[in-house]
């Protein structure tokens, strides 16, 4: 964590533009002052981070039993950052763009740093840690026997199997899925499907499209608007990851129409009723951000 943050505040002292030494003293009177610089850019930093404090005040039961389960650390986090670094000097470099997600004692890291100087160079950097704890033998979970994990570290291992693949963080997974579900969308109907904010949509699509992994385009009925969609590769790199999946669908003949049903009434339920809890938990953060009783 310190390594971290040391790093995200020496980029910003490379940007500086270097001292300039003081004007001659000896100057003659009559020569017309240089016209003053210009002002660096605002939009020299764009992007967003979300930092928080995570309190667990009781923890019932055993340890070990709950960092098996959940493996979520107390203490200051750096939940999300996902931001670009523009230099105005151009010295050293052009622009970087950092994305970290999970620092602060929880068990799967991330840290990608790119930084760029136009037909100079490019260099990436690529950090993942995964560090789950599994201390229940395998006789102490009651749903062994029924196929159910315990926990949801075989879905959060692969999505980030997947991010790690595409080279994007978990935030991004989320843009790619809703444009594959619903087809062309504008970056405010992004930020809806998502639940993020405007600005990070912004700076998380310019990212996507130097990936080539979604592509912005007018929008033929209103040339104001302009659609988000995705790339070729990204459906190409979709196809890898997911096609598999095609030939797992065999295993599901074994359940009957009305199993099958109930399977998918059941996922649309518990899905639905995420979404509503996730808006009521928004709804409590807005409210307490804005000082409300």
């Amino acid at each position: 964590m310190r390594l971290l943050t040391a790093f995200l505040f020496l980029i910003p002292l490379a940007a500086q533009d270097p001292v300039k030494p003081a004007a001659d003293s000896a100057k003659p009177a009559d020569q017309p002052a240089p016209a003053a610089p210009e002002a660096a850019g605002d939009n020299w930093l764009q992007g967003s981070i979300e930092l928080g404090y995570r309190w667990i005040p009781d923890l019932n039961g055993n340890l070990d039993a709950y960092r098996s389960v959940v493996n979520l650390g107390e203490g200051p986090k750096l939940l999300d950052a996902d931001f670009t670094l523009f230099n105005p000097s151009k010295r050293l470099f052009d622009r970087a763009d950092v994305h970290a997600t999970s620092w602060g004692g929880d068990p799967y890291n991330t840290l990608r740093v790119e930084i760029q100087k136009e037909k100079i160079y490019r260099l990436l950097a690529d950090y993942r840690n995964i560090a789950y704890f599994n201390f229940l033998p395998s006789y102490a979970d009651p749903t062994l026997n029924q196929g159910v994990l315990l926990n949801q570290n075989s879905y959060d291992r692969f999505e980030d199997a997947v991010s790690a693949y595409l080279g994007v963080n978990r935030t991004a997974m989320r843009c790619l899925e809703v444009l594959d579900r619903l087809g062309q969308l504008t970056a405010g109907e992004i930020a809806v499907q998502t639940g993020i904010t405007s600005g990070a949509v912004t700076a998380m699509l310019d990212r996507l499209e130097r990936e080539d992994l979604v592509q912005r385009l007018p929008d033929p009925s209103d040339r104001r608007r302009v659609l988000v969609q995705l790339t070729d590769k990204a459906r190409q790199l979709a196809a890898e990851i997911y096609g598999p999946f095609v030939g797992e669908l065999a295993r599901f003949e074994e359940y009957t129409d009305a199993e099958l049903r109930l399977i998918e009434q059941f996922m649309r339920v518990a899905s639905q009723t995420l979404d509503q809890h996730a808006e009521r938990i928004e709804q409590l953060r807005r409210a307490r951000s804005s000082g409300a009783p």
